[in-house]
């Protein structure tokens, strides 16, 4: 509504100033001031939203291109090899069962043992969406942290728990990498394999929208609700 009547506006200043041309040789020096004036204030309000809209479109972008990045290897993994039991799992360590199974279905640019060697400034480099230190840790006893030729940073975590004693497959990504924000719901999000094994899924796909949204107080289901939305950034988000 702002946006309708300021455009409104510089409109009928033109208008005046135009008609007023007419029976002078040139605009007055006020007029002039006045209507970049008054498209300083159009340009203040319309330039954030605009640049905002773009950011969420390269967002959401971003994140179906990962997803769809972290399936195909799925799907090649486990079409050409045959992936390890939960028991087994439980018995090899993530880097080795990284480098057996799944290495080979991603383009690995690198692999990075701590959050410095990452480029981050800790092993601990992420925030929660409240802006918090989040609990996610690059450990190389519980998960690979590697980055793609995409540009993508990935934390694969095949096992979860305390003791890392449950078979879940996790995968975190960060899709900016070490530039930031290192945001949950701004370019951290998180995918887990699915209840029957078969893809990869945001966090809390099975969630009502009720407790997707009452139960999220880190943002670890902020891409589920980006693709509960259509793909794209709900206005309640996040």
């Amino acid at each position: 509504m702002v946006n309708k009547r300021a455009y409104t506006l510089v409109g009928r200043v033109m208008q005046v100033a135009i008609q007023s041309k007419k029976t002078r040789f040139a605009f007055t020096l006020a007029e002039i001031l006045i209507t970049l004036g008054i498209i300083g204030v159009v340009a203040a309000i319309t330039i954030p939203t605009l640049f905002k809209k773009i950011n969420d479109i390269v967002t959401v972008n971003k994140l179906k291109k990962s997803l769809a990045e972290v399936n195909q290897a799925y799907r090649l993994a486990s079409t050409e090899t045959e992936l390890l039991s939960e028991e087994e799992l439980l018995k090899v360590r993530p880097i080795d069962y990284f480098n057996t199974y799944w290495r080979p279905y991603f383009k690995v640019s690198y692999i990075c043992e701590t959050g410095v060697a990452c480029g981050y400034s800790s092993d601990e480099p992420f925030k929660s969406k409240n802006g918090t230190t989040n609990e996610t840790r690059m450990t190389p006893n519980a998960n690979v942290s590697y980055v793609t030729n995409s540009g993508f940073f990935y934390l694969f975590q095949p096992r979860a728990g305390m003791h890392g004693t449950i078979a879940q497959h996790t995968i975190l990504v960060d899709l900016n990498g070490r530039k930031g924000p290192n945001t949950f719901c701004k370019d951290v999000f998180v995918f887990r394999i699915s209840s029957d094994g078969t893809t990869f899924m945001p966090v809390g796909y099975s969630l009502s929208n009720d407790k997707l949204y009452k139960n999220d107080t880190c943002g670890d289901y902020c891409a589920e609700k980006i693709r509960r939305a259509g793909w794209k950034i709900p206005a309640n988000y996040p």
